[in-house]
């Protein structure tokens, strides 16, 4: 697999992805995914606001978006900043890629900052590496994640997120795998 337009598209999608994950809904980047994966929007700005800070801040109704607490060895317990945080960021230290000062207090295996990932492997064309985050870390979690995600939202627009992220990753792990 060479970086092509599709490629070239797909890291897009990952990134935009992964921006609303970490930042949430602010409205400039609300705009770039409704055109991005044209998207019609029901929800008023206010309740997707809200649906974010019940979704992913609200101690009391968060998912949290770690793959920690969905993807963790038998051996230890479910947790943040667990072995699988240490992996996750070994992935990011052999790629050539450090971290910036904005991001250094997020564990590692958020689900933003794996997207982001996803998207520096794609721009970069470093296909053996993806493949392998995504057999031993996108996969194993993020699908089981969206469906959470999806039941708990209050609304269309984070359900459709759900259900879009789910299908980006299925189909590009797909892709990876020959298709």
């Amino acid at each position: 697999m060479t970086l092509d337009f599709y490629n070239q598209e797909v890291a897009v999608a990952y990134k935009l992805l992964g921006t609303l994950y970490l930042n949430g809904p602010e409205e400039t980047l609300l705009q770039k995914i409704i055109e991005e994966f044209e998207l019609e929007i029901i929800d008023t700005s206010e309740e997707i606001e809200e649906d974010f800070t019940q979704l992913f801040v609200d101690p009391t109704t968060a998912i949290l978006p770690y793959e920690s607490l969905y993807n963790y060895s038998s051996l230890e317990e479910k947790g943040l900043w667990t072995s699988t945080t240490r992996e996750v960021e070994e992935f990011y230290t052999r790629a050539g890629l450090v971290l910036n000062e904005d991001v250094l207090d997020i564990p590692p295996d958020h689900l933003g900052l794996e997207f982001l990932f996803v998207s520096y492997l794609l721009e970069n064309n470093m296909i053996d590496p993806l493949r392998l985050f995504f057999d031993r870390h996108i996969v194993k979690w993020v699908p089981q994640y969206c469906d959470m995600l999806q039941q708990a939202a209050k609304t269309a627009f984070y359900r459709t997120v759900a259900e879009l992220t789910k299908e980006v990753v299925t189909v590009d792990y797909e892709e990876l795998n020959g298709g």
